[in-house]
This record gives structure tokens, C-alpha cells and sequence, in this order.
């Protein structure tokens, strides 16, 4: 979905223009979910980033989630996922890339080599 949908309230003249968006940017993640729901069979997807922060977007994903599973939910062999926000939200990346460099750091220098987190 990226920059494509980078807006501002203020960027829509109405806000049934801005509902309109929000609907179709929840349509698409829920295509993207229900995409990957028939390969993985998950029960839960959770929506990461800044994006998360947004209660409304996560009720426009799982709104489009659920009325897909409403029209075709008896055709579906998988279950209705739940959606949420992830916990840490756009700080994820931020806890991975100290927790890959802490890894890094734990491991010993190869004995012809600089320390693997050397820089």
C-alpha cells in the first residue's frame, strides 16, 4: 500500500472524500489479508507501523475483513481473522534493528576479522 496513501485530513475537500479513501485503502489491506489467509490460515494479522496508531484504519480493515467473510464466508474454508495493531507500533523497527545490533555485539570476533558489529 506505501506512499500512496500518505494524506492529510486537510488533503480531502469532504469528509465523505476522506471516508471514501479510508474505505478503499481498507479494502485493499483486506484483499492483501485475505490473501494471505489462504495460504497461512492465521488467526490474527496484526497492522505495524505508523499506520497502526490510527484506531480508525484498523476498524476500516477489519470492517472490509469482515464484510468479505459476510458475502463469501461459507465459501471460505479458513477462518475470519482477527485484526489488531501491533504492540509496538512504529517503534518495531526501531526494537529490531537494537536487538539485531545487540546480537551482533554478543557474538565473538573471528580471530582474523574486525567484531561482526564493527561498523
Amino acid at each position: 500500500l506505501g506512499g500512496k496513501w500518505t494524506c492529510r485530513l486537510g488533503d480531502f475537500r469532504t469528509m465523505a472524500e476522506a471516508k471514501e479513501v479510508l474505505d478503499e485503502f481498507g479494502y485493499q489491506a483486506a484483499a492483501g489479508i485475505m490473501s494471505l489467509q489462504s495460504v497461512l490460515d492465521a488467526e490474527r494479522f496484526a497492522i505495524g507501523g505508523g499506520i497502526s496508531r490510527q484506531p480508525v484504519l484498523i476498524e476500516a480493515v477489519d470492517r472490509q475483513v469482515g464484510a468479505v467473510y459476510e458475502k463469501f464466508g461459507a465459501f471460505l474454508p479458513m477462518c475470519r481473522p482477527e485484526i489488531t495493531a501491533c504492540h509496538f507500533a512504529s517503534d518495531a523497527n526501531l526494537i529490531g534493528a537494537l536487538y539485531h545490533y545487540l546480537e551482533l555485539r554478543s557474538r565473538p570476533a573471528a580471530p582474523d576479522g574486525p567484531h561482526p558489529a564493527a561498523g
